[in-house]
């Protein structure tokens, strides 16, 4: 918080800051049911394209278990990528951006970064993502390989 502007008379570029400084977490946001979004998405798109190759590995031996595991692992997959990338460049350009704004208002205050919230996010991205994989997991599961080759 930039302060209670009632007490104090701020210049008017830190007064700009303090009107907007939720956007950042607003941003987060989207970014995070995007991010939802897309992955709902994939997993779903991918169960139904691959409908043939989840019938293929069930008539292997592959158990429910396993080809609901295979979507999981999916899942997990794409949400450490994100991270991966995503985690750095947003750092980069986080850094960035509060260099070009602090330097913009004369002040020399560096950025911060959260490690400890950084962790969190991490680990709720990757348990998020496969909470998600649970309904597309059930319904690679129930493939049942003679419908699929019938169908196609």
């Amino acid at each position: 918080d930039l302060g209670d502007s009632t007490r104090f008379n701020f210049a008017p570029d830190i007064e700009n800051l303090r009107r907007v400084q939720h956007l950042p977490r607003l941003l987060a946001v989207m970014v995070g049911l995007l991010g939802i979004g897309t992955l709902v998405n994939v997993l779903v798109t991918s169960v139904r394209r691959h409908r043939r190759d989840l019938a293929t590995f069930a008539t292997l031996g592959f158990r429910r278990r396993q080809l609901g595991g295979a979507v999981a692992w999916q899942a997990t997959t794409i949400a450490l990528v994100a991270l991966v990338v995503g985690m750095p460049l947003g750092l980069a350009v986080g850094r960035t951006i509060w260099r070009l704004v602090m330097d913009s208002i004369g002040l020399q205050i560096g950025p911060s970064v959260p490690t400890g919230l950084l962790a969190v996010v991490a680990l709720v991205t990757v348990l998020a993502a496969n909470l998600i994989a649970g309904l597309p997991a059930r319904s690679a599961a129930r493939t049942h390989p003679a419908e699929a080759f019938r169908s196609e």
